[in-house]
């Protein structure tokens, strides 16, 4: 199984808008647009296409999840899927609430959240997360047993995560394969 952990690309920056509550509704910028494509670009050249696009409910998120879905192409095209897992702030299921919001628990809450959009991972061999940082970082870290801080991405970048199974990256044994970062 592969799955592809980005960085959404290069959002708006609006000085007049205060608050992260409405940060969620900038969308890309031109050179997030351009990124976003090139990312589809770099993506069809390695031969990764992946069946479903989760994004974060941010619109910068899900604007990234869209270009890279049409710079793919295919038939049908892949489904672009927001998770209020992906998303920032949010602090996990209620039953978790007050309890840490950390390793093994944001990947098994994102693998519930999917399911309940009808997309068990475990069905399917190429999957991509579009997300912000900091959770970029949690999530890889929990899927490979490895340091937050050995990921660190700037806009549209991201890298291409290995395992024999969902099972495996929950226990942390995912590996960067040869596709890379990108």
């Amino acid at each position: 199984m592969k799955i592809i952990v980005l960085r959404h690309a290069t959002r708006v920056r609006d000085n007049s808008v205060s608050g992260e509550y409405l940060e969620k509704h900038l969308p890309l910028d031109t050179s997030g647009e351009r990124e976003a494509k090139k990312l589809g670009i770099e993506l069809a050249r390695r031969g990764i296409k992946p069946a479903v696009f989760f994004t974060s409910c941010f619109a910068h998120a899900k604007q990234t999840g869209d270009i890279l879905r049409d710079t793919l192409g295919g038939n049908p095209p892949a489904m672009v899927v927001e998770l209020c897992t992906l998303t920032p702030h949010y602090q996990g299921p209620r039953e978790w609430r007050g309890e840490a919001w950390q390793g093994v628990r944001i990947p098994k809450a994102i693998i519930r959240e999917a399911e309940l959009t009808v997309n068990d991972l475990r069905d399917l061999d190429v999957v991509a997360f579009i997300l912000h940082q900091p959770r970029l970082k949690q999530l890889l870290a929990s899927m490979t047993s490895r340091e937050e801080s050995e990921f660190g991405f700037h806009y549209s970048e991201g890298v291409c995560l290995t395992a024999d199974s969902l099972d495996a990256f929950l226990q942390g044994n995912g590996q960067e394969n040869e596709d890379g970062r990108f």
